[in-house]
């Protein structure tokens, strides 16, 4: 096959650009060990609940909505589970990261679709940092092009406070900055564990604890 010399430019220029992003130096998954003190009962069946309940709890109020902000702000998207151990009344809190957007990391860059969630009203540009009150999704070079021609063409004159969606470019993060990131990341969601249990125990001396952090080992 031949190619004139415009097109070899063009197919030279693409292959410099989209690099082949290799996820086998990601460092293991990461989990919380959380030993649950302070929902004990003669009855296991009743002890159980309260357990179940304050992980879920645990999950919907910080670690939902903290992966939320995280994948927002660095383009690290963590799945977290809760599950059981082998041990009465102890949980790990699992951090694994979520692969399923890998086609966009082989770009250098990242293209960011940000939309403001259903209900929210302000200015999308003071909002856009907040995943409390937007959403976001990964596009196109493309696409985010065609947007920033347009918001060129009419000096971002369209009414902020109306606005629904935005769309920025960001540096795609290295293997070593998205094991890094995971690291950091896994350091907010303990802070933010600690801060629930605080909040939601106070000054009472038995309650849940984190006893350790670590990362799981690859059989």
């Amino acid at each position: 096959m031949s190619y004139s010399s415009s097109t070899l430019r063009e197919r030279i220029v693409e292959m410099t650009d989209t690099i082949y992003f290799d996820f086998s130096k990601l460092n293991p998954p990461m989990e919380i060990i959380l030993q649950l003190r302070g929902f004990e009962n003669n009855s296991y069946a009743v002890q159980e609940e309260r357990e179940k309940c304050f992980c879920s709890q645990l999950m919907e109020q910080v670690l939902v909505s903290l992966r939320k902000q995280i994948r927002l702000d660095s383009n690290i998207d963590l799945m977290v589970s809760i599950v059981d151990t082998e041990t009465i009344g102890q949980r790990k809190i699992y951090f694994i990261l979520n692969t399923a957007s890998s086609v966009f990391f082989q770009k250098k860059e990242l293209y960011q679709v940000i939309t403001r969630r259903e209900g929210v009203s302000g200015n999308i540009y003071e909002l856009m940092h907040d995943a409390r009150y937007v959403r976001m999704y990964y596009t196109s070079e493309e696409f985010y092009d065609k947007y920033k021609r347009k918001n060129d063409r009419n000096h971002g004159a369209s009414n902020p406070y109306k606005k629904r969606r935005v769309m920025r470019k960001m540096k795609r993060p290295s293997i070593e900055e998205i094991n890094e990131g995971i690291n950091i990341s896994v350091l907010r969601f303990k802070n933010a564990i600690n801060e629930y249990i605080e909040k939601s125990f106070g000054k009472v001396v038995v309650k849940p604890e984190i006893i350790g952090v670590f990362s799981k080992k690859i059989l």
